[in-house]
């Protein structure tokens, strides 16, 4: 019997917490019943069966705006299904032969549109990985390279092809995740700084990233660090209050007791 990896935080997602008891469930089908590609033909007469219910009962689009699943001619896929059981797949790993020959057959059939997205990011971190190798070895070349007139001017950084502003203190977010042993890619650093120019702070960032799992995506890190700035805010927001209350009343406030 197959075994797959399962995330244990996806309780912890709010995006996962909002969906019906049925979609839920139908996910998980979903992560348990698709190939080793993350493909899965549509069956909902047999999910309807599996589930022990009246296939009346089993909406058609009971997958439908799941987040990472899509769903293409009669396939449901699971986009990040293959980064999170796998990694990246290299042509050289005998475990990867079978799952890229899947991936090819899909292509053939016009299947697989929905995962060039992810394609694009694997290729994006594949490459920061080897930028950041090459400035690590240092050098002539590397001084040169560093040198170009090609090179993004200072506070701007390229994602995706294209030069966008990077938050100053992003690099030091990207030590704190760093100094947990985990890896900031470049569409994590890209979200992070957004983040923090909606006004999150570093202190934010360490204490979020004490609380998460080094595979939570990066959007989902982004909705926590905005949660945790509004909150700190919030607090920051009443003391003010409560010590201009006291100042001019010499009262403790009714709120906090304070």
């Amino acid at each position: 019997m197959a075994k797959r990896f399962a995330d244990d935080g996806i309780w912890d997602k709010r995006w996962f917490r909002l969906l019906p008891p049925l979609k839920k469930l139908a996910f998980f089908y979903l992560t348990g019943r698709c190939d080793r590609a993350g493909f899965w033909e549509i069956d909902y007469d047999r999910m309807a069966f599996e589930f022990g219910l009246p296939r009346a009962q089993l909406p058609d689009d009971i997958l439908a705006d799941t987040k990472d699943v899509v769903i293409e001619d009669g396939y449901a896929i699971i986009t990040d299904f293959i980064p999170f059981q796998y990694g990246t797949l290299s042509p050289t790993n005998k475990a990867h032969t079978g799952i890229l020959s899947l991936l090819e057959r899909y292509k053939k059939k016009g299947l697989g549109r929905g995962l060039q997205a992810l394609k694009e990011t694997e290729e994006e971190t594949e490459k920061e990985k080897e930028e950041e190798e090459e400035e690590e070895e240092g050098g002539v070349g590397g001084e040169l390279e560093r040198q170009m007139d090609t090179s993004p001017p200072p506070g701007v950084g390229k994602f995706q092809g294209q030069f966008v502003k990077v938050h100053p203190d992003t690099q030091a977010a990207a030590q704190l995740w760093m100094n947990r042993g985990w890896h900031p890619g470049r569409p994590w650093r890209q979200r992070v700084s957004e983040a923090l120019y909606a006004g999150v702070t570093l202190g934010d960032c360490e204490q979020v990233f004490s609380d998460v799992s080094p595979n939570i995506a990066p959007w989902d890190l982004v909705d926590k660090l905005v949660a945790c700035s509004k909150q700190r805010r919030a607090t920051e927001g009443h003391e003010r209050k409560r010590q201009q209350f006291q100042q001019q009343y010499g009262k403790v406030c009714r709120v906090c007791g304070r």
